[in-house]
């Protein structure tokens, strides 16, 4: 059955730096275009079908596609959000208003599902980075789409540009047990590696030397106490992220703007409190490089890694900035209030 957000009313005019979050298009004020879904040149994990070519995807053959979505390869990359509930007295995402026609218990009775966008605005919570270890956001809408059956709210390529897949209402699948309540985003990256033996050769060439990038271009950090090696982000990448969580932001009233503090070097930091940081010197707290205990994971509420949420994952890697992100994000709400202003307080 087709999503009811898969279709959205268009406005117009249409500015272009809009994205979709319950079929109403919100402003990011990102200097490139918002690409969504239903857009020429659009990434569509609507489909039910192999999006690109199989000839264009030299890692899929015509047998994996068909096995990814039975005989007619059609198969779903999405589900439905579920609001979470807690017990009374533990800690976690609670919904707590009583059962209502609109949140009937879905199949086996774990939570009330995501049918309007004030269950939506309850919902919403996180923000999980990841990087897409293609590259390049086409290569990593074909890898999720047609190879893998998964999908992400959002992908954000190294000029900047904003591909949206799903509406946010959606429940993409791309971060296991967080699909519920977060947002995804991939950001184009050939990855994070292990230091290589040879020093001349980067990790991302150990075959190719003639397209080795020079070393200053990479970090190198820890992720599960494993030392890594990686790309940095590109300028209009962090630009494009922090817009678009400006404007999560605006939307979403539980979702903060922080990140999965280091307690090991701020040990009062128990709760994720950033009251506890003086933030007005620009100084912030070094982010956490583990995967969270699943606790402290259901109750974050901010943007935090896909190694955060799993252990067999290190993205966004080493060499993203989570001091970055949420100086930038500060800076890009700062900018579109006067924006909003200008625009007479519209959507």
């Amino acid at each position: 059955m087709p999503s009811e957000w898969a279709s959205p009313r268009i406005p117009s005019p249409r500015v272009g730096d809009e994205i979709v979050v319950a079929g109403e298009f919100l402003h990011t004020d990102a200097p490139n275009r918002v690409v969504c879904w239903f857009d020429p040149g659009g990434f569509d994990a609507y489909r039910t079908t192999p999006a690109l070519p199989v000839d264009t995807a030299p890692g899929a053959t015509p047998k994996q596609v068909a096995e990814l979505g039975g005989a007619k390869g059609e198969v779903l990359r999405h589900g439905i959000r579920r609001l979470r509930r807690r017990d009374p007295g533990s800690p976690g995402t609670a919904d707590p208003s009583p059962p209502s026609p609109l949140r009937s218990p879905p199949r086996g009775g774990a939570g009330a599902l995501v049918t309007d966008a004030d269950d939506l605005t309850e919902c919403i919570t996180q923000l999980v980075v990841h990087h897409d270890g293609c590259g390049r956001s086409r290569e990593c809408f074909r890898v999720l789409h047609d190879e893998r059956g998964l999908s992400c709210h959002f992908l954000v390529d190294v000029d900047g540009r904003v591909f949206q897949t799903l509406d946010v209402a959606e429940r993409a699948w791309h971060a296991t047990d967080a699909n519920d309540v977060s947002v995804g985003v991939e950001l184009a990256s050939l990855g994070a590696f292990r230091e290589p033996q040879d020093a001349d050769v980067t990790p991302f060439d150990v075959t190719d030397r003639d397209n080795c990038v020079e070393h200053r271009d990479f970090k190198r950090g820890r992720v599960h106490g494993q030392t890594l090696v990686q790309k940095i982000f590109t300028d209009k990448q962090y630009d494009a992220v922090a817009r678009l969580y400006a404007t999560l932001l605006r939307r979403f009233p539980r979702l903060r703007l922080a990140y999965p503090i280091d307690r090991e070097a701020f040990p009062g930091a128990a709760a994720d409190d950033w009251k506890a940081f003086t933030e007005t010197d620009g100084t912030f707290p070094d982010v956490d490089t583990d995967k969270l205990t699943d606790a402290r994971r259901r109750d974050f509420a901010g943007a935090l890694g896909h190694f955060h949420v799993q252990r067999n994952k290190f993205d966004p890697g080493p060499a993203f900035d989570w001091k970055r992100l949420v100086a930038e994000t500060r800076a890009a709400m700062g900018a579109a209030s006067g924006a909003d202003a200008s625009r007479g307080g519209g959507p």
